[in-house]
């Protein structure tokens, strides 16, 4: 991850350009709760102070004392001075919302740099009240380096002073952004690049002119643009430097790279708001940049509502995409030419292309080929009868994944015709139901499936600790589909841990009404030295990131103190520990034969005197969806900690950022208790974070593994207990459930340095593939340990083959009340 955004302090005045001209705040500024937009015509920029002032939208961030911008068509809200909204160490000053009038917000923030550095913005104004003129704000701060850049580049913010105007004209849905570098200190104005950070919702999706929505991380365009379900957003350059722009899109962060400012030359661009369509946006830039242009039109009919229309030059270049609105009919400003349209919709089959000539000052009408489509009503429902939420996967020409909630009756699903298999899961714990159908154009075709439970996880809650969405930087997954996503795996209780953000499931699992329990966390990512998730955290909307911990300049140490921030109940896990730079274990060199660190701090920027073996965590996650080739290291290092006392539970998560990384796989079962656990949404996060300090819980990639020792007295110990036990021999008794789509090839059984494995037959399909007691000998204070190994991925439910891990039970060899393994 890397900042685009500095520290802000509080209002003052600007230093070191004395040809700054004060900013003076307009004195017609209105006051008061302005619930209604501006008549034709007028504009206005004023302070929120109400909450109908606010847009709408799940990502709307705005909050009172922000100033909002608002003509007839189109709202855009500044942040007010202090901490930023989206990016950890954002400061206010910069554009957090952006919606035409009556929609939806799906803007995070956007942060204005120059040559690599933010505004420390210390002023703000609103020079322009607006009304028949522009409305204007201006801020104004020296500049500072980011602190992701500073910890990874390093280098000295430059000597200057950066000023961000943002002008709405009367009846606009486009914000003008003018930058203007002044003087610092030394009185000479810098000169370099200026860029844009662009960070979108997960519906809209990026486009290029020229490249399309598949720009392969880089691409030149002569904008940039998106599409979305009710709102899309554009950065277009001023016309009179373009040259095009560059995009770069680094693990979701999108930076548009512009051209040069310096004395004299301020930069300009807009950020232009459309209805969701490219289109909306591509016109506008026709209108920015002049020249000759003509109209393309068409009518579709009312079948066609909604439907993407692809436009592309001669070599297949995409130009832009419109939408058919309700009645079927588009239009779309081109340059001159000769075009390709079709339809381009993944609901359909293949659109065939039409030919079209576009003439400078006319209309060219086109009726491209509607193609065909048919329907799916799919019902899923649990052995009760009650509908059941599900994930859908759909293999045809492609292979779809489709998360459906309980819903009766269904929705019908919109297809394009032809043979599908139909596959219905609920996660591990759940069958597999599938048929074969086919889908007839015009028709709707009905089917039925039925989930039955096949695990019996009485007692155990199914859990993800590592899950992101639309709020991580390097995520697009919408906030909804999200939620969709852990119901549909059988996920019980989940954590929201994006990427220096702290998000909240709440709201949405309610609206949804999904039996889930969720807790806010954040996944804080230092680059510097790893990945840690907490939980539960409270969101603090008036500060960055929502409040998340701030890393830099901080050892690892320190960092878990300030995520505990006092409250001992809270969890500290580390993520993926040895998965390179971005891991905790790897960077500081844990030795797994001494349990210590060996890197030397200094080399990691730090004090030599910083303790890297301060290992005050809760949790390690040894398995991880994305890591999973890690396991076995993993493991060993977690053991290590084990046999060095440390109370650490080895826990699974999917660390799933998106489709292609299914919600709970693996996941952690955490023991609450039968009868704790029979109601998801009341979930307790104390019960829960107890349970995983005191490892009473198992991570799975697919098995249920459950196990217990014999006491001498009578009775037995179940994971997370303590066994004194000096006779030199233990009895384990171990079961293993699993799905029958999931093979097994063995149960591993570690006492100590000792490991038996017992191996299993991979053609059986029952649901308790392993029933046995072993007595084993032990020697001295050990942790039992059992695993069930893989022999399959389980595909289409878990499509992996990571082994599943029950935590330890402690063996006190000499009854000394210790732990301490020779």
């Amino acid at each position: 991850m890397w900042a685009c955004a500095g520290l802000v302090a509080g209002c003052g005045g600007g230093a070191g350009d004395d040809d700054a001209p004060a900013l003076r705040e307009d004195p017609a500024v209105e006051r008061g709760c302005r619930a209604t937009p501006p008549a034709a015509g007028q504009v206005r920029a004023k302070y929120v102070e109400c909450s109908e002032e606010i847009p709408r939208g799940r990502l709307a961030s705005a909050r009172l004392g922000d100033v909002i911008l608002e003509s007839s068509r189109a709202r855009f809200v500044i942040r007010q001075l202090g901490e930023g909204h989206f990016l950890l160490g954002s400061g206010g000053g910069q554009p957090i919302d952006a919606t035409l009038t009556g929609g939806e917000d799906v803007l995070k923030e956007i942060i204005p740099l120059f040559a690599l550095n933010a505004g420390d913005y210390k002023e703000l104004a609103i020079t322009a009240a607006g009304g028949a003129g522009p409305a204007e704000v201006v801020v104004r701060g020296p500049m500072l380096r980011p602190p992701v850049l500073a910890a990874t580049i390093g280098g000295r913010p430059i000597d200057g002073i950066l000023e961000q105007h943002y002008i709405l004209a009367p009846d606009a849905s486009r914000l003008l952004v003018r930058t203007v570098i002044r003087a610092g200190s030394t009185g000479k104005v810098p000169s370099g690049a200026v860029a844009d950070v662009v960070f979108l919702g997960g519906d809209a999706r990026v486009f290029l002119p020229g490249s399309g929505f598949e720009h392969e991380g880089a691409g030149n365009g002569e904008y940039l643009a998106s599409q979305g379900l009710g709102t899309s957003y554009a950065m277009v350059y001023q016309p009179a430097m373009q040259v095009g722009v560059r995009v770069l899109d680094t693990g979701g962060i999108l930076g548009v790279l512009g051209p040069d400012a310096r004395a004299g030359h301020p930069v300009e661009r807009w950020l232009v708001v459309g209805d969701g369509s490219v289109a909306a946006l591509t016109d506008q830039a026709r209108e920015l940049f002049g020249g000759p242009s003509g109209v393309l039109a068409g009518d579709l009919g009312a079948a066609a509502a909604g439907v993407p229309i692809l436009i592309s030059d001669v070599a297949m270049r995409p130009l832009t995409v419109a939408r058919a609105d309700a009645s079927g009919s588009f239009r779309v400003s081109l340059p001159p030419g000769q075009v390709d349209v079709r339809i381009d919709s993944p609901e359909r089959a293949p659109g065939q292309g039409v030919s079209a000539t576009i003439s400078a000052g006319s209309t060219t009408m086109v009726t491209p080929v509607l193609p065909p489509q048919g329907l799916l009503a799919l019902t899923v429902h649990d052995d009760l009868g009650a509908p059941s939420p599900a994930r859908l996967t759909l293999t045809g020409a492609t292979r779809r994944t489709i998360y459906l909630g309980p819903s009766a009756p269904p929705h019908p699903l919109p297809l394009p015709p032809g043979a599908y298999h139909v596959a219905v899961s609920r996660g591990m714990e759940w069958s597999l139901a599938e048929a074969d159908l086919t889908i007839t154009a015009g028709q709707t075709t009905t089917q039925t499936l039925t989930l039955t439970r096949l695990l019996d996880t009485a007692g155990w809650v199914a859990a993800d600790f590592h899950l992101h969405s639309e709020m991580s930087t390097d995520s697009t997954m919408p906030l909804p589909e999200r939620i969709r996503s852990c119901a549909a795996e059988g996920l019980e209780y989940v954590v929201s841990t994006d990427h220096d953000f702290i998000s909240s499931y709440d709201d949405l699992i309610d609206e949804l009404g999904l039996p889930l329990r969720a807790a806010s966390g954040e996944e804080l990512s230092s680059v510097v030295w790893g990945h840690l998730n907490a939980w539960p955290m409270v969101a603090q909307p008036t500060r960055s990131g929502a409040g998340a911990v701030r890393w830099d300049g901080r050892s690892p140490g320190e960092v878990f103190d300030a995520l505990r921030e006092g409250d001992a109940t809270r969890v500290v896990q580390v993520n993926h520990p040895r998965f390179g730079g971005g891991s905790l274990f790897d960077v500081i060199d844990f030795d797994p034969l001494t349990a210590r660190a060996r890197r030397d701090p200094g080399a990691l920027g730090l004090p030599a005197t910083t303790d890297l073996g301060d290992f005050d965590f809760d949790a390690v996650e040894v398995a991880n969806g994305i890591g999973d080739e890690d396991f076995e290291e993993q493991l060993a290092d977690w053991l290590a900690l084990v046999r060095s006392g440390h109370p650490a539970a080895a826990t699974g998560a999917s660390d799933s950022h998106g489709p292609s990384a299914l919600a709970g796989v693996p996941r952690t079962y955490v023991f609450v208790g039968v009868g704790n656990d029979t109601a998801p949404t009341t979930l307790d996060d104390r019960l829960i974070a107890r349970a995983i300090k005191e490892r009473r819980v198992m991570a799975s990639g697919g098995a249920f593994v459950t196990f217990t020792v014999a006491r001498p007295g009578g009775g037995v110990a179940s994971i997370g207990d303590t066994v004194t036990d000096s006779d030199g021999e233990i009895e384990v008794a171990i079961q293993v459930q699993a799905p029958p789509y999931l093979a097994l090839r063995a149960v591993r059984v570690i006492v100590g340095g000792s490991t038996t494995m017992v191996t299993l037959d991979q053609a059986e399909r029952s649901v308790l593939r392993y029933a046995a007691t072993l007595r084993l000998p032990v020697s001295g204070d050990s942790a039992v340990v059992v695993l069930a190994e893989p022999a399959s991925d389980g595909d289409p439910v878990i499509g992996k083959r990571i082994p599943s891990l029950a935590n330890p039970i402690l063996i006190d060899a000499d009854g000394d009340g210790l732990f301490a393994p020779r």
